[in-house]
């Protein structure tokens, strides 16, 4: 048995031809339509005005909450839906918050995004770091007490500049002095050659991999890491796929990396032959992948205790054909899917109907899942020649975070 979560925030509105009028050049229904069109899609009225009906719907299209279906001890929910977020990336959870990076509103003068917060049911969603206050984002995390931070400790993984050729640049790893306006101080300038980066990661307490962060970087097949003392070096290279996600075992021994195996690390490339593998303090992968079949391994996470028949098992995130640009007038393909990966080792499907989904984060009986849907592209600025050609870049707040939870005993 399954269970289904279906949408109904958005409207898709018909425009009748009989009350039409004419607003720069196109035809919308009724001019009230143009203040309610432009607060929903997040644009500016004479923005708005330019556009052709067509449009406008395949707009309201890409800002539809997909179907969500989950096996039946596991019970799906939006807690955020369209509207609010832009593009969001990784999340980390802290003080019983949710915090994500938003890669949204690229701006001319090289900034994007920003940091975003909520708490565990997804009210009280804040912005921690406003608009375009900050390099370009990959993912934020924590930095551990090793760097000495104090409570200032929150790092960035961003690209040097904006749009697809900041994303092709070396990337930066930075700390953000928020009581100084966002201030960005940077740790390092990471390997030549280290662009198209991933996930960025901390060490947990206790562990082999304590007092520093790692971060994946797709284009140069590596993991990076992080040091206390500002330096930046690999920790593995020449791994056999494009890096993706990343995520440490539950006793610290391991990190798991995410391969994607194929011609190109962020493209719509139907491939099975991604795989996660173990990486070990001193760079070197050990045994056999622990999963495999997959096309875009982003994310992985293991049960707690509170997931019953679950507890201890991987749970992991396969993105599918990542899609930067929804298809003209259609939703995205609904393919990135959950899996676990269950006691004899085999790959398990436990929710699928997501667009994009990127992470994911377990707290107690729930799991948080990021998906920032289908307007992601590496730097496409929003004008109306580019909305009217259906690429609107990074400005719709389409990203959805869903929450999973366990109803089993």
């Amino acid at each position: 048995m399954i269970r289904l979560i279906v949408s109904a925030l958005i409207l898709i509105v018909s425009f009748s031809a009989a009350a039409d009028k004419d607003f720069g050049g196109y035809r919308l229904s009724d001019p009230s339509d143009i203040d309610e069109i432009a607060a929903e899609l997040n644009l500016s009225k004479e923005t708005v005005r330019t556009l052709h009906p067509e449009t406008i719907r395949n707009l309201r299209v890409l800002m539809k909450v997909p179907s969500v279906y989950t096996v039946s001890d596991i019970e799906p929910s939006v807690i955020v839906g369209p509207g609010e977020i832009y593009d969001s990336m990784w999340m980390d959870i802290r003080d019983d918050r949710i915090w994500i990076g938003d890669r949204g509103k690229d701006t001319h003068d090289g900034k994007s995004g920003s940091v975003v917060s909520m708490n565990l049911n997804g009210g009280d969603v804040k912005r921690e770091i406003g608009f375009s206050q900050l390099s370009p984002l990959r993912d934020i995390a924590f930095a551990p007490d090793s760097f000495g931070f104090g409570p200032e400790n929150l790092v960035v993984f961003s690209q040097p500049a904006v749009g697809f050729a900041g994303s092709l640049q070396d990337h930066l790893i930075s700390r953000v002095i928020v009581d100084e306006g966002a201030v960005e101080r940077t740790i390092c300038e990471l390997p030549a050659g280290s662009s198209r980066g991933t996930e960025l990661v901390t060490g947990p307490d206790g562990s082999d991999f304590e007092g520093h962060m790692f971060v994946g970087l797709a284009s140069s097949k590596s993991v990076v890491k992080v040091s206390p003392d500002g330096s930046c070096t690999p920790l593995v290279t020449d791994l056999p796929g494009f890096t993706m996600g990343l995520a440490f075992t539950p006793d610290g021994k391991h990190l798991l990396v995410g391969l994607k195996d194929a011609e190109q690390p962020w493209v719509d490339e139907r491939t099975s032959k991604g795989s996660v593998i173990k990486v070990d303090r001193a760079g070197n992968i050990v045994g056999d992948p622990i999963a495999t079949g997959l096309e875009m391994p982003m994310s992985f996470a293991y049960a707690p205790k509170q997931w019953g028949r679950y507890a201890g098992q991987l749970f992991l995130v396969d993105a599918g054909a990542w899609q930067d640009r929804p298809p003209r007038g259609n939703l995205l393909k609904p393919d990135a899917r959950i899996y676990r990966i269950n006691d004899s080792g085999k790959k398990e499907l436990v929710a699928s109907g997501f667009a994009n989904a990127i992470d994911i984060r377990f707290n107690k009986k729930d799991l948080f899942v990021s998906d920032p849907q289908g307007d992601y592209y590496g730097g496409v600025f929003i004008v109306a020649d580019q909305l009217a050609d259906f690429q609107p870049g990074r400005e719709l707040p389409d990203s959805i975070v869903y929450k999973l939870t366990y109803v089993g005993r």
